[in-house]
């Protein structure tokens, strides 16, 4: 490995420039390697929904606090009727009060709440969310630059963690979500990218729903090697296109037929 750069920045900086990320990957290997497809994809903006944006308010409030999460949102503390007139006036002082950062209702805003005071509980949840947090890593890896942004990485301990926000944190439901959202290649890309052990990588699951548990989570070798197959044949995809500046060919189409093979 070789580290080219560690870097302070925002979420949308991040996401913003061209080089590969876990994220980039995922998409390669949903679309079977089809990188003419991704590329298409990656140019149609993308509109965050409600869920996502929860999720990215309980990652602020979680890693970085609640000075840090006042700056980006507001929440509505209490009930408001938005069809009286005291409610809606309440609601124009709510605007006017946030500014450029996102409003809550009163019932994300319990919704938020009760994860985090759930996650304050949890002494090991908050000892894995305490290390060096949302920092930007630009690795050259495998002959080409790759980027990471663990939600948090603690040297000293050695592991790396990140926070998903979930309908439900049940085993089985784990268990599909790793799968099937391909969490197994985000571990084990970012383990081997920054060489951390990924044994010792954790998901923190947190329920948006009560009684919102917080599961810890780490993946079994079985697990681990999937996701570095699911990485490698994706980052292979990407490579070759960066090399030639061709169109590599997807995983499962005759090209001649153009049918799918299974």
């Amino acid at each position: 490995m070789k580290l080219v750069t560690t870097k302070v920045e925002t979420n949308e900086a991040y996401h913003k420039n061209d080089i590969i990320s876990a994220s980039g990957l995922k998409k390669i290997y949903e679309l079977k390697g089809d990188i003419k497809q991704y590329l298409e994809i990656k140019k149609i903006q993308y509109e965050q929904n409600t869920n996502f944006i929860i999720g990215s308010a309980v990652h602020c409030l979680c890693l970085e606090g609640r000075s840090e999460f006042d700056k980006q949102y507001l929440s509505i503390t209490q009930k408001v009727d938005g069809r009286t007139k005291e409610g809606k006036q309440a609601m124009e002082n709510y605007k006017k009060m946030g500014g450029e950062r996102h409003i809550f209702t009163y019932a994300e805003h319990r919704l938020i709440e009760n994860i985090y005071t759930n996650y304050r509980s949890n002494k090991l949840a908050v000892n894995y969310c305490t290390g060096d947090v949302e920092l930007s890593h630009y690795v050259e890896h495998d002959n080409i630059i790759v980027k990471v942004r663990p939600d948090c990485k603690n040297i000293e301990q050695q592991f790396i963690s990140d926070i998903k926000t979930s309908k439900s944190a049940t085993d089985t439901d784990i268990k599909k979500e790793i799968k099937w959202r391909h969490y197994d290649l985000q571990a084990a890309f970012y383990c081997d990218v920054l060489n951390f052990p990924p044994e010792n990588f954790r998901f923190i699951f947190m329920q948006k729903s009560a009684p919102y548990f917080i599961e810890i989570v780490g993946l079994t070798d079985e697990t681990i090697e999937r996701g570095r197959n699911k990485y490698n044949a994706a980052l292979q995809q990407w490579k070759l296109y960066q090399q030639t500046k061709e169109f590599p060919k997807s995983w499962n189409y005759d090209q001649l037929s153009k049918c799918k093979r299974f």
